[in-house]
This record gives C-alpha cells, structure tokens and sequence, in this order.
C-alpha cells in the first residue's frame, strides 16, 4: 500500500498530532479494500498521529502499511491489506505481525464492504428487510457462528455438505457493547450516526445514490450484457424481473446482525446465495476475508452492504457502503471507554502471537508468501505447500 501516505493530511481538516508510542495503541482498524474503505477509515478519527519516521519499533519482518489515529480517546492503528490483494491469506498475513510491533493491542475491528442476502420473500416491514447501504455485523445467537467459512468443506453438492470449520463470536467486550444498538436498528435515528457521515460531506462518491438506485432481481434471472460486456446500470435487464418489495421512505441505515458467510469466491450467483444462506443460519451477507482472522483475532466483522450478491452487482454502492460501516465502527467505539480496554488482560489480546525472530525458517516461509501476493499470484500460494504450511504454523 505504498501510495497510500500522509501528504492528504496538509489540507485535512482533522488535526494532526504528534505520534505515540507502539504500545500506547490498543485498537486495530482492518479493512481489506483501501481503495474504498481506507478514505472513510481514516476520516471517523479524531486526530491523526504523525508517523514515525522511521519506523524503527516496527517487527523486521513487517512490512504493512499502518496509519495512526485516536477516537474517543482509542488509540488507534488502521491497517489495510494490499491494494487487490484479497482474500483470506492476505488477511492472515496482514495480522500476523500485528502483535510484535503493537504489543497493547486489545480489540479487533474488520470494517468494510460485502454483498448482501436480502429476505425471501420480501417482509412487509421495509426496516426489516436488508437494502444497499445497511450494516451487518457478524454476531450471532447463542450457539450459531458469527462467521462460516462456507467454502472450507466436505462437498457432495451445494445443499449437502459438512463443514470443516466453523468459527467462534467476537470479543466479548465487544459484543457486551453493542447491546445499546438493540433497541433501535436505525443507526439514523441516534443523533451522532449522520454526524459521522458528514465527515464524508466533501467526498463525492461517498454520499447516497439514491433509493431508487437499489433495485433487486429476481434470483432466477441473470444480468443481460450489451454487446457483450457488462453494463453496471442494468439497462438492458427486464424491469418486469424486477423483485417487488415495500418501499424505503428514508434513507436512514439499518444495522443487521447474524452470520456472515466467508469464502475465496466472489458470490454472484443469486441463486446459490440463498441456499447458503438457508444453509448456514439465515446468513445475511458474504465477504472473502474475515474467516481468514477470525479464530485469531476474534474481530467484530462490519460490513456495509454494497450488492445483492448476484450477477447484477454494480460498483455504485460500495463507497457509500464502505462510508456506513466506518460509521458504525466510529460509533461502536464512542460506546466504549477508553480504559475498559487498555485495563484488559494481555492473554486478552485478540492477535496472534509474535512472529520468532530467531525463525528464520518460518520468517522466510512468510517472506515467500509475501513475494506471491504482492505478485498477484495469491492462487499460486494454496499451491506452494512449503509456504502455506510454514506459514500456517506460525500463525
């Protein structure tokens, strides 16, 4: 993530203040699209921290970009995967050094986008229903996963598989934080959600594209192409496929919360999306990352819904959507007091263990890996058996 750097901060209207030291920050902000999620990352800080330079507290073998900021008095480091670099390696190798260079780190947060699983059928309260732009968090009943690594199984056939890994709730301190979002599921009503969003008032492509822009097909019918290629605007698509639901009267935000559904695979197939949803709990959203961490980092999941997962996903929502979920994150940390989180235990800690210097069998399986990635070769690294699995037992 070199050209992701601090020369924006001369005309930031968020101060700029000194940097802190490496364990004065309890907080890390993961996000794994900074070229969508890093703007309003950054921009729900209080203050920004100047970056050390150089980073000589850094762990030698971390090579991550990280920004520095506090918000409600959290110390805060966000740390965004490689720009188009995703997946659950990635996401592993991003958290693995977390620990040495930030040895107070307390709690986890993985804010971004995922595509949506609207309700079958369509309810008739339109606030219950998920739309473009609401928030889901992984956090489930008890008894049911807050993440299913849906792809990570034994395979008959797309309603008849077990498992191989299910993983766990997020932080309890956390989830015990959440608890004032129960009451009333429109983040719009509580009075600092807009606010949040107002710090994206001079970012054009994170404001709302309208309601009549969130339109769903019916899961049997696939995206018509023009010439060929895909239109995003979905002109050529028969409206009369169009799903008929109770319309929105606002704008506001919905906050969602039950299993998300983890996997390598881009999900654009309507059809197979609700059946994995039925499958795995009445899951409310897919992404590619967090099942990566989340046995290690027992991270809050946040994703802003930015398509319906089916073949008809279009690029409109996604900063909007990654602006909602940054705004809920900022207002999940307002809840929580600064000192009930640097007061926790260090076995607390929701990071892997230090990677072992003296390794250097296991540094250099990391540093292969690396090499792979930042290639653009991540399909290879499932391949390259030496890497993974050094890598996995390190991790």
């Amino acid at each position: 993530c070199t050209e992701l750097h601090y020369d924006f901060l001369m005309a930031s209207s968020i101060p700029l203040w000194p940097p802190r030291l490496p364990d004065q920050y309890t907080v890390v902000w993961l996000c794994a699209l900074p070229e969508i999620e890093f703007t309003p990352a950054k921009m729900m800080l209080d203050h920004h921290h100047e970056k050390p330079e150089p980073d000589q507290w850094l762990n030698d073998s971390d090579d991550n970009y990280y920004f520095y900021g506090d918000l409600n008095g959290h110390n805060i480091v966000i740390a965004p995967m490689p720009v188009a670099q995703p997946g659950k390696v990635s996401a592993q190798m991003l958290v693995a050094p977390l620990s040495s260079s930030f040895p107070r780190i307390r709690i986890a947060l993985f804010v971004g986008i995922g595509g949506g699983v609207p309700r079958c059928p369509s309810p008739s309260d339109a606030m219950d229903d998920i739309r473009l732009g609401d928030v889901v968090i992984g956090w489930a009943d008890p008894g049911v996963p807050a993440v299913v690594e849906y792809d990570y199984a034994m395979y008959r056939d797309k309603e008849d598989r077990d498992l191989l890994s299910i993983v766990d709730n997020p932080n309890r301190t956390l989830i015990t934080h959440l608890t004032p979002f129960l009451g009333n599921r429109v983040l719009g009503d509580r009075p600092g959600f807009d606010k949040n969003l107002e710090r994206l008032k001079d970012e054009p492509d994170y404001q709302h594209p309208g309601l009549e822009n969130d339109i769903l097909f019916a899961a049997d019918y696939e995206h018509t192409e023009v010439q060929g290629e895909k239109d995003p605007t979905c002109k050529a698509c028969d409206k009369s496929r169009l799903v008929q639901r109770v319309a929105r009267q606002t704008a506001k935000v919905i906050f969602h919360r039950g299993t998300i559904l983890s996997g390598g695979l881009v999900m654009m197939n309507a059809q197979d999306r609700d059946i994995l949803s039925r499958k795995y709990h009445d899951a409310k959203v897919f992404e590619m990352e967090a099942a990566g961490i989340m046995a290690t980092t027992h991270c809050l999941v946040i994703r802003g819904v930015s398509n319906y997962s089916d073949s008809h996903r279009s690029p409109r929502w996604k900063k909007y959507a990654a602006a909602t979920a940054a705004c809920f994150a900022r207002e999940l940390l307002c809840e929580i007091r600064a000192k009930a989180i640097t007061d926790l235990p260090h076995d607390q800690s929701p990071l892997p263990p230090p990677l072992d210097v003296n390794n250097n069998e296991g540094l250099q399986a990391q540093r292969d890996a690396q090499l792979l990635l930042k290639d653009g070769q991540w399909s290879r690294l499932g391949k390259n058996e030496n890497a993974m699995v050094k890598y996995h037992s390190m991790t």
